[in-house]
């Protein structure tokens, strides 16, 4: 007879290998391999960080869609690096102007500065 751990590892690899073959066909999100496995997300969401975390890579993080006022990670099968989730709107002109005004600040300390040390 099975105890409940193991039926459990066993459903896990079931619901890991569904979301393999369903990323076979193409990149998706979360909601959509929940939708086409009949997964709960929140159950896909542990699964997809299994595939990304444990042992060799075999899901990345192919690029990001915007959701909600937030980014969506879509998941591809592979062992490239993941994509950088890129902010838009006034974080980006807000970063875009850091790196603008980094060559106007001095890399060498000033004298009002030497006085705080």
């Amino acid at each position: 007879m099975m105890n409940k751990t193991h039926r459990n590892t066993e459903i896990g690899k079931q619901n890991r290998a569904l979301m393999l073959m369903a990323l076979e066909s193409g990149p998706m999100s979360t909601e959509q391999l929940a939708e086409l496995t009949g997964t709960p997300k929140d159950q896909v969401t542990r699964h997809i960080s299994i595939l990304r975390l444990s042992g060799p890579k075999q899901v990345y993080i192919a690029n990001f869609v915007r959701t909600r006022g937030k980014g969506t990670p879509v998941y591809a099968l592979g062992n490239k690096p993941d994509a950088k989730f890129e902010l838009g709107g006034k974080a980006s002109r807000l970063e875009k102007a850091i790196a603008d005004n980094a060559a106007v600040i001095p890399t060498t300390p000033q004298p009002w500065y030497a006085a705080l040390l």
